[in-house]
């Protein structure tokens, strides 16, 4: 079978794409989640690709690169990279070569100076095909829960042992904590200073301003999230977002300005968990995330899920071993696309 790889135009096939990427997971995801991430973006315009059988013309797959400023460790201005995503072969086309040549467009424009470089969170069955055009293992993504809840507090014993859960919690153990207040439709400008203070400490990151974390989030059409913000004598010293689904909280992203900082949003986050009567509080973070050893200590403790993120950026690129080296960056489960 003999299949060609071509760029989507999104302004008039955007409509094909959506379709096939329904058939090809066999889902109903609707037009507008698309528009939010194809078309405005607050860091670029995506880029998108077919694969098509070369004889018949029909489109075997497809997927697609959005655009994302990245802060690199050691460079002054930030720089425009790629996070990969909405990869999908329909069934007929899952033995032969449609994957692989789909996926390498990808890194082909990397090599051309298109971007300086990718990055990606597959699965494990799509990880293997990342390996196979050259993609590089960056570092695991590992999961973490804390239970807020024992059983469905259906019955005595349940409800009981639910209290004696809540009210042994470690987080609590600290005295001085950061005020808190949770938003859920507007975020304040100051985002803007807090990320610009942090930035410095991050290392490789995603510029999380206001404008990014407003589209990300609060824009997003296919979960509603909120956001914590954690203040000091009225100063902000972090932001954690999350979003409930599944009987579950589930953290997409924070900073903190300090430990206590951090402290104070994951305990907060913990309070809203149990206002909420979710079975528990889950995050998931690259396993080099410089709060993981603090997040531990609040009473999380680490899921059997776990993914490999990836990254690919030209040999010839001065500073590669700072978006190639896991600990370099500061990765969140919010930097996946929806």
């Amino acid at each position: 079978m003999s299949v060609v790889v071509r760029e989507v135009d999104l302004g008039s096939e955007m409509t094909s794409l959506v379709d096939v990427f329904n058939r090809g997971f066999n889902v109903t995801i609707p037009r507008e989640r698309f528009d939010w991430l194809y078309a405005r973006n607050p860091d670029g315009a995506s880029t998108a690709w077919f694969v098509l059988d070369d004889r018949s013309g029909e489109i075997a797959g497809c997927t697609a690169v959005f655009p994302r400023r990245i802060q690199v460790r050691g460079l002054k201005s930030p720089v425009v990279a790629w996070n990969c995503g909405d990869f999908c072969i329909l069934p007929k086309y899952r033995v032969g070569g449609a994957a692989i040549k789909l996926r390498r467009a990808a890194r082909d424009a990397v090599d051309a100076g298109l971007t300086p470089f990718l990055y990606a969170h597959p699965n494990d069955r799509m990880l293997q095909i990342h390996m196979r055009v050259g993609h590089q293992p960056l570092g695991r993504m590992i999961r973490f829960a804390r239970p807020t809840r024992v059983g469905n507090n259906g019955d005595f014993v349940g409800r009981l042992g639910t209290l004696a859960l809540r009210a042994a919690r470690v987080d609590r153990v600290t005295v001085r904590r950061d005020d808190c207040s949770v938003e859920s439709h507007s975020l304040p400008d100051e985002l803007d200073e807090l990320f610009d203070g942090l930035r410095p400490t991050l290392g490789t990151a995603l510029i999380r301003d206001t404008t990014y974390l407003r589209w990300r989030f609060f824009d997003c059409p296919m979960q509603q999230h909120h956001f914590i913000l954690a203040r000091r004598r009225g100063r902000l010293t972090g932001y954690l977002a999350f979003a409930i689904a599944r009987e579950q909280l589930f953290v997409k992203d924070w900073i903190g300005v300090d430990e206590r900082a951090v402290r104070t949003l994951f305990s907060a986050a913990i309070d809203q968990g149990c206002s909420a009567d979710v079975s528990s509080v889950s995050v998931t973070l690259l396993e080099t995330h410089r709060d993981l050893r603090t997040i531990r200590t609040l009473g999380f403790f680490g899921r059997p899920e776990t993914s490999t993120s990836i990254t690919y950026a030209a040999e010839s690129l001065p500073w590669r071993a700072d978006v190639m080296s896991a600990d370099a960056w500061y990765m969140t489960v919010g930097d996946r696309d929806i």
